[in-house]
């Protein structure tokens, strides 16, 4: 029996078995798997593959594409669901993607920067404990086990933590040594 406002999605996605109580079975046939989801449900596998597509794909150079055409593959199906605003078809690569305002039309926007500035300090936090790690312990870091490691880069991590969660960057300063000043001018009036 199909949930009011189910589509039948076919050869989009794999059936895996519902949980009890839970939403629709699909059909296998072969290699083609079916799967059915309400237009809500559509919408957000369509957010999922998006943004998992974005987390893979968005800082190479050659996108890998099994990735991309999978995605390409369910933007297609938006039409037929009803959500033809949430895609458009590239003439130039002859592939189905996601609208241009796509992130701003289901929110993505906003999950995405808190993604990024989440990642973004996180990466920083973990480089400046790994630097400061080397700094303090030199060629002894290549003998410590991996728990002493691991210890002593979390207590170097938790400051920088603690710190950047109290000042945000207002105290991290750079030192460029091979940077000078250029030269004051005098302003005549």
């Amino acid at each position: 029996m199909r949930h009011p406002g189910s589509r039948r999605i076919r050869d989009a996605v794999p059936h895996f078995p519902a949980a009890p109580g839970g939403a629709n079975t699909g059909t296998h046939r072969g290699d083609s798997m079916n799967i059915e989801l309400t237009k809500k449900e559509f919408e957000l596998l369509l957010q999922l593959v998006y943004t998992g597509n974005w987390v893979i794909n968005s800082n190479r150079r050659q996108p890998i594409k099994k990735f991309d055409d999978l995605e390409s593959k369910l933007f297609s199906l938006c039409k037929t669901a009803g959500l033809d605003r949430l895609a458009e078809y590239d003439q130039r690569h002859r592939e189905w993607i996601p609208a241009r305002d796509f992130e701003d039309q289901t929110g993505l926007a906003e999950h995405i920067d808190d993604y990024d500035e989440y990642t973004a300090m996180d990466v920083l936090i973990h480089r400046l404990a790994e630097r400061d790690l080397h700094e303090m312990y030199g060629s002894d870091v290549e003998h410590m086990s991996r728990e002493e490691w691991n210890t002593k880069l979390e207590e170097l991590e938790k400051r920088y933590a603690e710190e950047f969660e109290q000042h945000d960057l207002r105290h991290l300063r750079l030192s460029f040594p091979t940077y000078t000043a250029p030269p004051e001018r005098n302003h005549r009036h």
